[in-house]
């Protein structure tokens, strides 16, 4: 019944404190972990699109328009009601 305990506290030390050996014994605090997260929503189209005034015209446009959309207050709101948003929220069309 003792080891359980004696192993979880034994983890919990290690898992929040950082033991040195050089140059001597000492202990000190884990830096705190930064979390990351990223995504990209790509839009693609047909080979053929007819009559599309340049190679990038269709989806320029919708890039902006999802841009827009993602930066607009309504669409932040709903974002926000899952939950707080730690961090950053950046919106760049490619």
């Amino acid at each position: 019944m003792l080891l359980p305990a004696f192993a979880a506290l034994t983890l919990t030390f290690f898992s929040l404190f950082r033991i040195g050996l050089y140059p001597g014994l000492h202990v000190s605090s884990r830096q705190q972990t930064v979390w990351r997260s990223g995504e990209t929503l790509r839009i693609t189209q047909p080979v053929r699109a007819p009559m599309s005034p340049g190679p990038d015209w269709p989806m320029r446009s919708l890039a902006d328009l999802y841009s827009r959309l993602a930066e607009s207050a309504p669409f932040y709101a709903l974002l926000l009601k899952t939950g707080p948003l730690d961090g950053r929220y950046e919106v760049t069309p490619l």
